[in-house]
């Protein structure tokens, strides 16, 4: 069973962004988390008489910012959001765990050309790798190319315009935007492979594959620039990427395991030991939480490896595997979150 910190952290201030996201600040004089850019942190609360978590990356950086900020995205229906948006109040303490996430962004001595490209709420973590390279790598440069539907939905839009005066040799910013009004003077459309590639190739026509990468937003589009890094040969071991979207499931049918088309699925953790059924659609995480099975979790999107377990009998397809390291899922480690089961039996251990 994975185990990590968990704090108790006060919300210091809520800040308006656009019509439909809010930045929350948590003090963060008492504990002094330590983080790196990219990270974020997972937030709990009781709804409904529920316990729900749900990942939201730092939007602070820990060589700026002396306290923690997330930001959260009103989602139509989401519970969570709609319940931090409507109902959290300044000096409201919140349960959070300790930072995750795979990308670590620390300032180093080497120059480097990063080129970032953020859709949407995906600008959170890359805010914060702005913030600690432009703060610690005076020699290093930054190009952004953040995609969003209306100059409204901009996040962060005037502190990135801030940090673009502040260093303008070194950090440029181009918007993007999918429904542009008349007085738009920027790139309308979205970010696409085709755009993509332009965009590289206008901040780095010569060096691009000596450039780091990082993304973070929708699933198509962060698809879509890694074709267009792929064109441009870019060494896969340059590119980082974050993603809470979990991909749409295949639209090929699939093979019923069972009559009913539901796995046996049993979860042995530690003395404890759960049975039920799951179906190829589900995950396994999904079905537990709605059994009131207590199975460790955290980011729910296969990236923290909170729900790390091995697969002994039977097979697990994941729909996003990025937590996971090739020798892990060799040796069979799957992730409960986006685990589904593909045979008539499986059984995990935590």
């Amino acid at each position: 069973m994975a185990h990590f910190n968990t704090y108790q952290l006060t919300v210091k201030d809520i800040i308006t962004e656009t019509p439909e996201a809010v930045s929350l600040v948590f003090d963060n004089s008492k504990h002094k988390i330590t983080y790196a850019s990219g990270q974020f942190i997972t937030l709990s609360f009781q709804i409904n008489g529920q316990k729900v978590k749900r990942s939201y990356s730092l939007s602070s950086s820990a060589y700026v910012d002396s306290d923690l900020k997330v930001c959260v995205k009103s989602v139509e229906n989401g519970l969570v959001s709609n319940h931090i948006i409507k109902n959290l109040k300044q000096g409201d303490v919140v349960e959070i765990d300790e930072p995750m996430g795979h990308i670590k962004v620390h300032p180093q001595s080497t120059p480097r050309h990063v080129i970032l490209f953020a859709a949407g709420s995906g600008i959170t973590p890359i805010i914060s790798i702005i913030k600690t390279i432009l703060a610690k790598e005076p020699q290093s440069k930054i190009s952004l190319f953040y995609g969003n539907r209306t100059r409204h939905e901009i996040i962060y839009k005037k502190e990135l315009e801030l940090l673009q005066s502040q260093y303008p040799e070194r950090f440029s910013i181009d918007m993007v935007l999918s429904k542009p009004d008349e007085y738009w003077v920027g790139f309308g459309g979205r970010i696409n492979e085709t755009l993509a590639v332009n965009l590289i190739k206008r901040k780095a026509a010569l060096t691009a594959k000596q450039c780091e990468y990082y993304l973070c937003g929708p699933t198509g589009m962060m698809d879509d620039v890694l074709k267009a890094l792929d064109l441009l040969e870019v060494p896969k071991n340059q590119i980082f990427k974050e993603n809470f979207h979990i991909k749409e499931e295949d639209n090929a049918p699939q093979t019923p395991t069972t009559m009913s088309g539901k796995s046996k699925v049993k979860v042995i953790d530690g003395k404890k030991t759960y049975e039920f059924e799951v179906a190829s659609n589900q995950t396994i995480l999904e079905v537990a939480q709605k059994l009131g099975y207590n199975l460790p979790y955290s980011c729910q999107a296969g990236m923290c490896t909170a729900c790390m377990g091995r697969c002994t009998t039977g097979k697990v397809r994941m729909s996003e595997a990025d937590g996971l390291t090739d020798t892990e899922i060799n040796q069979g480690y799957i992730l409960t979150c986006v685990g589904h089961p593909e045979t008539a039996e499986v059984v995990i251990e935590l």
